[in-house]
């Protein structure tokens, strides 16, 4: 691939298959094992803050390519996001996973409204969360959350075939669009407030992308359905989880599209490094016919 007046070009060796206006791209995402990439193509999606995200094999991000110097006020939010006091992080941390919990519940009262004892039980879990999440209430729901989703076999593994390959590719897209919302919002997506590896320079996505991670959910449990639960990742089940994109999220504060959404998120994270104050704006999903607790 390789970008020309405004277009990204597609070949198929030196036949031309396909071209899109770089305008209409939200983020690229190369899994194909043979793909070429030109200069061309990182720079002019570069210059459109528009990120680049390599799959491995598993259809897990490897790397992101992403702008880094897209915002105005990149250099004191980034100073103070170094600076982030351990408390605040700890309050962060809070505040992300009980907005995960919550989004969980809402997706499991949506498509498996039948486990009434496990919504009651996340529910609880989610008041339960203390600051830092220190009795790891995030790995208790995730226990209680897949059985309840996909059945008591599923084993919920990124290096594992079948529908683990889909969740692992709805991921990856909603990865790829938390990281170009993090580095619009002039963040510097390695320094997390939960997540801390060396080998990792996308910490802070990967915090912030975890309320999000049940609306991946629901696009692989609305494929598997439409399948006949054939879990396999082919191009229509490509082309059916992209479209997370443009999904409309249900919020509490009404319905955003989930790009709008990604860039509140980080541009919320990035207002609660410059102020010190952990009122951190997370996109918590509507309840159906559930009473809100």
């Amino acid at each position: 691939m390789r970008c020309s007046r405004g277009f990204v070009l597609v070949y198929e060796g030196t036949t031309e298959i396909g071209r899109i206006p770089i305008d209409n791209l939200l983020a690229a995402i190369i899994s194909a094992e043979g793909a070429t990439l030109a200069k061309s193509f990182f720079v002019r999606l570069g210059e459109a803050n528009i990120p680049i995200i390599i799959c491995g094999k598993d259809y897990m991000p490897l790397s992101i390519a992403v702008p880094v110097t897209s915002h105005h006020r990149h250099s004191a939010i980034a100073e103070q996001q170094v600076q982030c006091p351990p408390v605040l992080r700890k309050q962060l941390w809070k505040s992300i996973i009980q907005a995960k919990i919550h989004n969980q519940t809402a997706i499991l009262a949506q498509y498996r409204p039948e486990q009434k004892p496990v919504l009651a039980k996340l529910r609880l879990l989610q008041r339960k969360v203390k600051s830092g999440d220190t009795d790891n209430h995030e790995a208790q729901a995730a226990r209680l959350y897949w059985p309840a989703l996909m059945g008591k076999d599923f084993i919920r593994r990124h290096d594992l075939e079948g529908s683990n390959s889909l969740f692992n590719y709805a991921y990856a897209i909603v990865r790829s669009c938390v990281a170009r919302a993090v580095c619009a919002a002039g963040l510097l997506p390695m320094f997390g407030v939960h997540h801390h590896n060396m080998l990792n320079a996308f910490c802070l996505v990967d915090d912030l992308m975890e309320p999000l991670r049940p609306v991946a959910d629901a696009f692989v449990v609305q494929r598997l359905a439409a399948t006949g639960y054939a879990a396999t990742l082919d191009t229509p089940a490509k082309r059916h989880l992209s479209t997370i994109l443009v999904h409309k999220l249900e919020c509490k504060s009404g319905a955003m599209s989930f790009i709008p959404a990604t860039n509140a998120l980080a541009q919320s994270f990035a207002d609660c490094m410059l102020v010190k104050e952990s009122a951190l704006s997370l996109p918590l999903l509507r309840w159906p016919d559930m009473a809100e607790n």
